[in-house]
């Protein structure tokens, strides 16, 4: 392999992991190499988050043997891939295009020149001279407006710099410099002849220092931005996780008291039908049992049961209806939860439906009122009906509503039953931060949307390259 950059697997670390990027050159019947690849120089290395970055700036040389076994000149055309990478990650930019030009009769010759360009103008490199400060220089004529279409068209962030590092220099020099670097469409410029602006005024010496700071300036600013809606997604996801452990805790003290007090309704219900107390026997067509089993097992299963006491002849009867509904437009909402608020119990009962239909069995010796609360993008969608028992409520309409109104509405059900019932405020808190998210989570989806978009306006040659971009891309700004 005949590295030209490579990220490097840290031995050290098993979190640093790197993938080489290499170009090699193919069989061929006029060489073949011998021992390894050296490099001329030594590396840059850097450590940008979790890589450890390894490469070459400008031109690099490498030492290599080989066996030539031809006697005349030749090319050697090959294509290499390289990648950069940053704090914010890692870009591959398209396959680069070099040639290897072998001399048997004077092998000290023969060379490879290969580029490192990016593959695109990065856009703070255009930003950073949107300055006043470039009024006077050849950056602010017409002439070089109508190059910039060129520039933008080979892709390459070293034709820019011809122009942004030379601002003394005559605009024909500089075009017929772009031209010698492989792009001869720049040579009907150079006809032009179009000269330098003030060449000899001091103060150019200082833009270009003024334009990189610029370049830095803006890219720094970038960053914060991007590092401050990191920790702003983040502070966030950590607050949805917090509350949604929250709410399962309290789901499950909901559900445990919810279960025990029906318990001890039924209990007390069978106990007055039989007109015994704890601890008489029922016989059935299943083994003896006490009234504490045959209403444990009653009220979990929420099925209707009755329990014939032999010595008493008396029958008892725990009876469950059938209740149901369905959501109009069910798929509008990213979430759907019915609430019933029983009229003899303290908890009430939270029940999640499929693809908009709800079925749950009512306790006969309850009377219950049902509210339906559904979140979607314009807010909250809100059904309630009282002194509900049983039956098939068949479709069911929600109608929108505003946050004070669900509140207001869902705790007037709730303390329109007993004198302490369970609080209700922790429920519509997390219903509020649910709706929250799912609004963030569309504002991230549409903004990755919104990336690629731009993406293919701010980097066309990326895509031209045959390379489709994707929202996972960085590339650098």
């Amino acid at each position: 392999g005949w590295h030209i950059f490579s990220v490097d697997h840290n031995p050290d670390d098993a979190d640093q992991v790197g993938i080489p990027t290499s170009f090699i050159l193919p069989s061929t019947i006029n060489f073949q190499n011998i021992d390894q690849l050296k490099d001329g120089q030594k590396p840059y290395i850097n450590y940008a988050g979790e890589y450890r970055s390894k490469w070459f700036i400008g031109e690099a040389t490498f030492k290599q043997k080989i066996e030539i076994w031809n006697k005349n000149p030749f090319d050697l055309p090959f294509t290499y891939q390289f990648q950069i990478c940053n704090a914010e990650g890692c870009i591959f930019p398209p396959d680069q295009k070099a040639t290897v030009r072998i001399n048997p009769r004077n092998i000290s010759e023969s060379t490879a020149t290969v580029s490192t360009d990016l593959g695109y103008i990065p856009p703070s490199k255009v930003l950073a001279i949107w300055q006043p400060k470039f009024n006077n220089t050849i950056l602010s004529t017409r002439e070089f407006e109508k190059r910039m279409v060129s520039i933008h068209g080979t892709c390459s962030e070293k034709v820019l710099a011809v122009y942004t590092k030379n601002l003394n220099k005559p605009l024909h020099e500089l075009d017929s410099r772009v031209a010698a670097m492989g792009h001869p469409e720049f040579n009907s410029f150079a006809a032009e002849n179009v000269g330098a602006m003030n060449p000899n005024d001091p103060h150019l010496k200082g833009l270009t220092e003024f334009y990189e700071k610029g370049v830095s300036s803006l890219r720094a600013e970038l960053k914060r931005n991007r590092d401050n809606e990191t920790t702003r997604q983040k502070n966030w996801d950590q607050k949805v996780s917090s509350e949604r452990s929250k709410e399962n805790s309290r789901t499950v003290q909901r559900e445990t008291q919810a279960f025990n007090e029906e318990y001890s309704l039924n209990h007390k219900n069978v106990r007055k039908q039989l007109g015994r107390t704890l601890g008489a026997k029922i016989y059935g067509v299943t083994p003896i049992c006490n009234i504490d089993a045959f209403v444990m097992q009653t009220t979990r299963a929420r099925k209707t049961a009755e329990f014939y006491d032999v010595e008493t002849g008396k029958t008892a009867r725990i009876q469950y209806n059938d209740f149901g509904f369905k959501v109009n437009n069910a798929k509008e909402y990213t979430q759907l939860f019915a609430y019933l608020f029983p009229s003899k119990l303290n908890s009430y009962q939270r029940i999640s439906g499929k693809n908009g239909a709800f079925s749950y069995p009512l306790n006969d010796e309850i009377l219950y009122d049902l509210a339906i609360v559904g979140i979607n993008e314009k807010g909250y969608a809100f059904f309630q009906k009282h002194s509900i028992k049983r039956g098939e409520l068949g479709e069911i309409h929600l109608a929108q509503i505003s946050e004070k109104q669900l509140t207001t509405s869902i705790e007037a059900l709730n303390n329109n039953r007993l004198d302490k019932p369970m609080a209700v405020r922790d429920e519509l808190e997390w219903l509020n931060t649910e709706r929250k998210n799912y609004l963030e989570q569309r504002f991230r989806k549409e903004q990755r949307e919104l990336k690629v978009k731009i993406k293919k306006v701010v980097f066309p040659c990326y895509e031209a390259s045959g390379q489709p971009l994707i929202e996972s891309d960085t590339l650098s700004f």
